[in-house]
């Protein structure tokens, strides 16, 4: 078995982090982006119900819309709607290049992580490729000792349907 170079190991860390950072913000965003939509959903079912008392009333027989139904199905849409785009937000998990890639943005390393961490990969390497991987030791250490709030960092969210 080969050894890890501790460069290797030092991007597995990176990327653990970066992963658990970007499955937070898509969480966080996508709550966000979709929250209007399921307080519109909210209100669907209680026009709905008021449609159906009016068009009882309009024709005589006036239905008594039951309250305890009224709030289930009040609910479940909203719930459905939410349920739904956080499973399809959980099912893309963050790949080791975008993981990597939020602290190449973070720091503006240009890309250093991620194409070491690429190259580090192949097998056989030119002279170009071991000066980026240990170009990318010094960003490495820059990440470590440097005191990162990633709090403010917007990537840009995925909007697949």
């Amino acid at each position: 078995m080969p050894a890890v170079s501790p460069i290797a190991s030092s991007l597995d860390a990176l990327s653990q982090e970066g992963a658990r950072w970007l499955w937070k913000s898509r969480l966080r965003d996508g709550l966000r982006a979709h929250l209007a939509t399921a307080i519109a959903l909210l209100l669907a079912v209680p026009l709905a119900a008021l449609l159906v008392t009016a068009t009882g009333w309009a024709t005589g027989q006036p239905w008594k819309f039951p309250v305890g139904l009224g709030i289930t199905l009040w609910l479940i849409p909203s719930a459905i709607y939410l349920c739904y785009r956080l499973m399809r937000i959980w099912q893309r998990p963050p790949s080791r290049r975008e993981s990597l890639a939020v602290f190449d943005e973070l720091l503006g390393l240009q890309d250093r992580l991620q194409t070491a961490d690429e190259f580090l990969t192949l097998p056989q390497r030119s002279p170009f490729m071991e000066a980026a991987i240990g170009d990318s030791a010094v960003a490495i250490e820059a990440v470590r000792f440097r005191p990162c709030s990633y709090t403010h960092l917007t990537l840009p969210t995925n909007r697949e349907g």
